[in-house]
């Protein structure tokens, strides 16, 4: 009888590191929303086809890989620069749909693959641990024509979302680089280049923007509750080993990007705190992934915060849910932002 009993604690103890590694491996590795996979799926794969005026790109991630994007003409020559960062499992192709729907208050948008997704040449997804460095580097790639004397406005969804976030709190200068250049140029006793000659970057941002996020989750373990519990799959012991693992992995250093996923313990709540712009959440109140709560709280503890909840939205069918809800709050957001 101790032996079946001990055969049956092997075999459990066998199944959940596997389940453990399934998962790592789904969140890190990705199944990548290619070309194919975008025509397999019906959509848009070209900004054409959604009626958009886009210029094929490529950018710079923080490690110095390249990712393929696109920069969308906008409607408005007065508007601001946009970039959009897509979640998980998703890519550039389905930024596309959210660069529509920014196109009426901006001036150009990009939209760009994160890692591990779509055709990103970094082979590996942190969720969120280096992702905002990204966005860094992507808004530091972007043309002078493009941000000079512009607000930055930031849209994530999902995943994308989360690490907008992150990179609103920790990089506060990308909506006021000029600033910092300037502070950190004084502090050299350097003077502020000029004389005509162009540069690319974010230094050419005049200030101001803000970050609309759609759809986020708080808690590091949020999104993938709510994905097991879609699936029918049980969330304990899994959850918290694989919580586990991604502890244990952020104080290994491993290679490439290095580690496994963001360290479990941030609130992104709290990041929000430290986000001085307008912040504009859109959440549905039928999204069984990212709960509402989340969007609630992050938008009430950013100093600019304001919540829209979307009737009838889901996790993956948010922004065509209400399209008044949406459009009314945008506008109200681009009034605020100017």
């Amino acid at each position: 009888m101790l032996g079946l009993l001990s055969l049956f604690a092997v075999a459990y103890a066998l199944l959940i590191s596997v389940g453990t590694v399934i998962i790592l491996l789904g969140m890190n590795k990705p199944r990548r929303k290619t070309l194919g996979v975008t025509l397999a799926m019906g959509g848009a794969t070209e900004p054409s086809e959604l009626g958009l005026v886009g210029e094929e790109v490529t950018f710079n991630l923080f490690d110095g890989s390249a990712s393929p994007g696109w920069i969308i003409q906008g409607d408005r020559a007065d508007g601001p620069a946009a970039v959009v960062v897509h979640g998980h499992r998703d890519s550039r192709y389905g930024s596309l749909y959210r660069a529509e729907m920014l196109k009426s208050y901006c001036y150009k948008i990009a939209v760009f693959d994160l890692p591990a997704h779509g055709d990103a040449e970094a082979g590996r997804c942190l969720m969120a641990a280096r992702e905002a460095d990204d966005v860094r580097a992507v808004v530091e790639g972007l043309p002078e024509e493009m941000t000079r004397g512009r607000p930055l406005v930031i849209l994530g969804y999902s995943m994308g979302a989360t690490i907008v976030v992150k990179a609103a709190a920790k990089y506060p200068e990308l909506f006021s680089p000029a600033s910092a250049d300037a502070d950190k140029a004084s502090e050299s006793g350097a003077e502020p280049s000029g004389g005509g000659v162009e540069t690319s970057g974010a230094s050419g941002v005049s200030g101001g923007g803000g970050v609309i996020v759609c759809a986020p989750y708080r808690w590091w373990d949020e999104g993938l509750r709510g994905q097991m519990e879609r699936r029918g799959l049980p969330r304990w012991p899994l959850v918290g080993c694989v919580g586990l693992v991604l502890h244990i992995a952020s104080r290994l250093r491993l290679p490439g990007r290095g580690g496994l996923g963001e360290r479990p313990g941030f609130d992104r709540a709290e990041d929000a705190k430290a986000i001085e712009v307008p912040m504009l959440v859109l959440h549905g109140d039928a999204d069984t992934i990212c709960p509402l709560s989340a969007g609630r709280a992050i938008a009430e503890a950013a100093p600019q915060g304001e919540l829209t909840v979307i009737a009838g939205g889901t996790h993956n069918q948010l922004l065509g849910a209400d399209y008044e809800a949406v459009h009314g709050a945008l506008r109200k957001f681009f009034d605020r932002v100017g």
